[in-house]
């Protein structure tokens, strides 16, 4: 919890994680104090905010790296990028995001404004991505109800599709058409 906590609010001090996390002081103390021995966080010395370590980096290189789909991916993958001209990544749920684990990035003159680079390891939401959509439409009800969750669905647009029973039916036209596509549903075009 402390470094989902850390990724996804940036630097905190001890205070700030004592209390977003609402556990005892005494446990954040010896948990903080663990990762940072083990360089899964660091501790700025100017600032005492707790953040990343440079560890998780290794380590998650190590588990994309083990990854055998992906190995098995990557010529397929290079193979569809010639031919449409375009980047090709391949993504994977994680809790309630879809990460990209690989890509193949298009050198396209053609279509410069399909070339999405990077976002290897990046989470980014399901229900407003292409990559989200186009596993999340082919999953079962329950599967499918745990991927988004019980809450209340992000807007990071005004493009984003928040409302379940249109993000079903989307569903719907994406298993109809085979491909999903996002148009400005995560980021402003």
């Amino acid at each position: 919890r402390i470094l989902d906590r850390l990724r996804t609010a940036g630097p905190l001090t001890f205070s700030e994680v004592q209390k977003a996390l609402d556990l005892p002081k005494s446990t954040v103390h010896k948990v903080l104090a663990t990762l940072e021995q083990e360089d899964l966080v660091r501790r700025d010395r100017d600032t005492a905010r707790y953040s990343l370590g440079v560890r998780l980096i290794e380590l998650g290189s190590g588990a994309r790296a083990q990854l055998e789909f992906r190995k098995i991916a990557l010529p397929l993958m290079q193979e569809l990028s010639e031919a449409i001209d375009c980047t090709v990544h391949l993504s994977v749920l994680s809790h309630r995001d879809v990460v990209p684990v690989e890509a193949f990035e298009s050198g396209s003159k053609t279509w410069p404004r399909y070339l999405f680079h990077g976002g290897v390891g990046i989470p980014a939401p399901i229900h407003a991505t292409a990559a989200g959509k186009a596993i999340a439409a082919f999953l079962d009800d329950a599967d499918l109800d745990e991927a988004l969750g019980d809450g209340e669905l992000a807007r990071h647009t005004s493009h984003t599709i928040v409302d379940r029973v249109r993000l079903r039916a989307e569903f719907a036209r994406i298993r109809r058409r085979g491909y999903a596509i996002s148009e400005g549903e995560h980021f402003e075009v």
